[in-house]
């Protein structure tokens, strides 16, 4: 039989180690900031007094949320996160939506240069004709019941690795393609670019090994479909799609070293 008072300290042993266990948690969970269209808090862009979108964003540290209130936000420059596993988030169906109308068209609407970005349940769209940049310019991450929608010349998503889900993403451009995806997924999704001339709807822009699977999604491009292109000779791309509405015909490969399974 442990005596009472050994059986007290463990305990208080125990407890500590739970409480500081729980702290660590909520440190590492990182904090949820909130913007609002017309939001002029200051930090820590608490939910009574919620910031500008430049200023939530702007201000994230690794971990953090950034939770957009309802209604639309319009942006003349780049968003930008540099720190990990950030998460910016809407609010609603169909969410919060972004206008971006840039001032500088060679400028991305939003950039994530760390990695583990996630987006998630809001609209993004630019309706400049002369925009030059990709809406979406990102690392790494995850991408869900998004709508990216870019009437600009380029591509609404460029992404390194993604994980894109029940998501909608439309370009005008027409010749270069709506997503760009070096490796990852896109599943339960629309991605049209369909102004004409050469536009695809997906490019896999295979490096090293590049490996990039298609499920449930609806792709429909101007010249192609599907694309992949290689950045050098020595580059090879796996190429899986299933369960997915594109033409007959209508992948474009490079040649030699990419493998397609459908």
């Amino acid at each position: 039989m442990i005596p009472r008072t050994r059986w007290r300290a463990a305990l208080r042993v125990h407890v500590a180690a739970i409480a500081m266990l729980l702290v660590l948690a909520a440190s590492a969970s990182g904090a949820t900031r909130y913007a609002a269209p017309a939001g002029a808090g200051a930090e820590p862009c608490l939910l009574a007094s919620p910031c500008s979108l430049p200023t939530a964003v702007s201000g994230v540290a690794s971990g953090d949320v950034v939770h957009l209130l309802p209604g639309t936000y319009a942006t003349t420059a780049p968003l930008i996160v540099s720190v990990d596993a950030v998460t910016i988030e809407g609010e609603g169906a169909p969410g919060p939506e972004i206008v971006y109308t840039p001032t500088n068209p060679t400028f991305q609407a939003l950039i994530g240069s760390a990695t583990s970005l996630t987006l998630r349940g809001f609209r993004l769209r630019t309706a400049s004709t002369t925009f030059t940049a990709a809406l979406v310019l990102m690392t790494d991450g995850a991408i869900q019941r998004v709508q990216l929608r870019n009437a600009g010349t380029t591509a609404a998503l460029v992404a390194s690795s993604a994980e894109v889900r029940d998501s909608v993403i439309v370009a005008s451009t027409t010749f270069d393609a709506a997503a760009k995806i070096g490796s990852g997924a896109l599943t339960g999704s629309t991605v049209v670019a369909d102004a004409g001339g050469t536009a695809r709807a997906i490019a896999n822009l295979s490096g090293p090994a590049s490996v990039l699977t298609i499920r449930n999604s609806i792709l429909r491009g101007s010249d192609f479909d599907i694309a992949v292109n290689r950045d050098s000779i020595a580059d090879s791309a796996t190429l899986d799609v299933d369960y997915s509405a594109y033409r007959d015909g209508s992948i474009r490969l490079p040649g030699v070293d990419v493998t397609v399974t459908e």
